[in-house]
């Protein structure tokens, strides 16, 4: 009788879930200082939205005070900044400071700045001021955006336009939510701005690439006050354009193609449509899709912070569904696959923000960053991909440094916006930004190269007889026989310098 060695050998190996992210921020961007502000500590939300590029960090500043050149006066309209990423230092990105303003809008309260959204390789950016104020209604924020793709400035104000004549667009908060989408080719294919107050049900408008001619989608079929545009997404399934759009308020995601029915409209095609089974959790507060399996199909990430497990605490937790195409009736087949939660027993907000920041360990799979604001002074959660998707074990967990920019028992929000991934050091891996809004502060993060360990176990012969086993005892045996073993280790040092990842 033979006996494989393999068999034999046991081998006790400590394997963790391996991390290349800094522990801690390598650089951290303040909110800049300027003589308009009237108080040293006037909050501006300087990190609610951050977009991270290769060459440059933008952050939005909702709240912020600026001069406005136009009007000759100072006002709280908000601010997008333009930070180095080899610094600190961040300075009013200059191209929207001199965006098209409209007429009769009331400058104060805009929130310009607060959602940011674009490609990390080239320069497409697109800030939106949901709260912007035109005529004498100061009630109804109607909203736009601006976009900046090779030096020219675009605008969508489609809401604006339609304001001349139906009030269903006054309160719709145009750029409450964008999603910049690439088509087919990897190229820009279009931007969406969500409108959760259009028409009391919500709506979205849709621009192609030529950025300016927006689409509204008809919606007055969903039900009211459901905030149809809250979060906005899509995923590409056979070279067509899969819109994805959270309604929070009626706990459900629509997942639809939107097919054109005159130049100025589109229609609804619905393919499914996701729900939770828990009241009022605002299952769809926050969208993400990215392939996490590696087979080619964008799979769909939902948040849902106001999750609660024992009935009190807003703990939170992210729905993850696996894409498998399209279905024999033509419609996106979307599996539920797991939930994932934190270990944090309070209200701690888990899925308030969820990113995907692209393949950080070189496995060939994507992986997902997902924000908890609330948990102590915030947490951002990285996760894996995997053939089966999402490991349900974060990697990392990156937490709030202070470094004495806080005021003691201020709540940062660390973790309420988190970046694309973006290389911006040229390695091949992607860094990223997160900020902390009510600490006025964004850290951001850096991504080192991998080093794999390898190892190699070879014997001299491959079985052990035990034809001359020799009795010891009435209950043991022994076998005798000389075998040689030899162990080898080496170390890999992963580093794509020339192989940038663009998310």
């Amino acid at each position: 009788m033979m006996i494989n060695i393999l068999n034999l050998l046991f081998a006790a190996f400590a394997v963790g879930a391996g991390y290349n992210i800094s522990p801690v921020p390598n650089v951290i961007f303040k909110k800049p200082g300027n003589r308009w502000t009237s108080s040293e500590h006037k909050q501006s939300y300087f990190g609610l939205a951050v977009h991270l590029k290769e060459s440059a960090l933008y952050v939005g500043a909702p709240k912020a005070t600026t001069f406005s050149r136009r009007y000759n006066t100072f006002n709280d309209s908000g601010v997008v900044y333009e930070c180095g990423v080899l610094s600190s230092s961040c300075e009013v990105y200059s191209q929207l400071e001199d965006r098209n303003f409209v007429a009769d809008a009331l400058m104060s309260g805009q929130y310009f700045g607060a959602t940011l959204d674009g490609l990390t390789e080239n320069d497409a950016l697109v800030a939106c001021t949901p709260r912007l104020i035109v005529g004498s209604n100061r009630h109804a924020a109607t909203g736009a955006c601006y976009t900046t793709v090779n030096g020219s400035i675009y605008n969508q104000q489609q809401a604006l336009k339609y304001r001349k004549n139906t009030m269903m667009v006054d309160s719709a908060m145009e750029g409450f939510a964008v999603h910049v989408f690439r088509n087919h080719r990897k190229e820009l294919g279009g931007i969406l701005t969500g409108m959760p107050g259009f028409n009391f049900t919500g709506s979205i408008f849709i621009y192609d690439d030529n950025l300016e001619d927006g689409i509204l989608l008809n919606s007055w079929q969903l039900e009211e006050n459901g905030y149809f545009g809250y979060s906005v997404a899509t995923v590409l399934v056979e070279n067509k354009t899969i819109h994805v759009v959270g309604a929070p308020r009626s706990g459900k995601v629509y997942v639809f193609e939107a097919k054109k029915v005159h130049r100025k409209m589109a229609q609804m095609s619905v393919h499914t449509i996701l729900t939770s089974d828990k009241f009022g959790d605002y299952y769809g507060y926050s969208l993400c899709t990215e392939d996490i399996n590696g087979d080619g199909l964008m799979d769909v990430m939902v948040g849902v912070p106001f999750s609660s497990r024992d009935g009190v605490s807003e703990n939170g937790a992210v729905y993850v569904y696996i894409n498998h195409g399209l279905n024999a009736q033509g419609m996106t087949a979307l599996e539920l696959r797991h939930i994932l939660m934190s270990e944090y027993q309070g209200s701690g907000q888990f899925g308030y923000s969820i990113t995907s920041v692209g393949d950080l360990n070189r496995d060939n799979y994507n992986d997902i960053a997902v924000g908890s604001p609330f948990e102590g002074t915030g947490a951002v959660y990285i996760f894996h991909g995997s053939a089966r998707g999402l490991v349900s074990k974060p990697s990392q967990v990156l937490r709030f440094v202070n470094h004495n920019t806080v005021q003691p028992n201020l709540q940062p929000m660390f973790g309420a916006s988190i970046s694309k991934a973006a290389d911006i050091d040229g390695n091949g891996f992607g860094d990223i930004a997160v900020g902390a809004p009510t600490a006025e502060v964004v850290h951001l993060f850096r991504t080192y190269p991998l080093i794999r360990p390898n190892f190699r176990i070879t014997f001299s012969k491959e079985f052990i007889s035990i034809e001359n086993a020799t009795v010891q005892s009435e209950y043991e045996s022994a076998i005798e026989d000389e075998v040689s073993i030899v162990v080898c280790h080496s170390y890999e040092y992963v580093y794509y310098p020339k192989d940038r990842q663009h998310y």
